[in-house]
């Protein structure tokens, strides 16, 4: 899981990276599923990835403390 769609911060910090991964979150709820046959299941995915990266950071936030 390389790609997150980040602002143009050039080192973005955890809370940026979990506001962006809300955003793509949001985006994907409001799309139609009928603008192809495999949408409803890429909605999954990407909303599933975006979900495991805020784990992700938020786990590293936690270590961090």
């Amino acid at each position: 899981m390389n790609d997150v769609i980040l602002e143009d911060k050039p080192d973005p910090g955890p809370l940026d990276i979990i506001e962006n991964c809300i955003m793509v979150i949001n985006e994907c709820r409001e799309w139609t599923e009928d603008i192809y046959d495999e949408m409803p299941s890429d909605k999954v995915k990407i909303m599933s990835n975006a979900f495991k990266l805020i784990a992700k950071v938020q786990r590293n936030l936690i270590a961090k403390q």
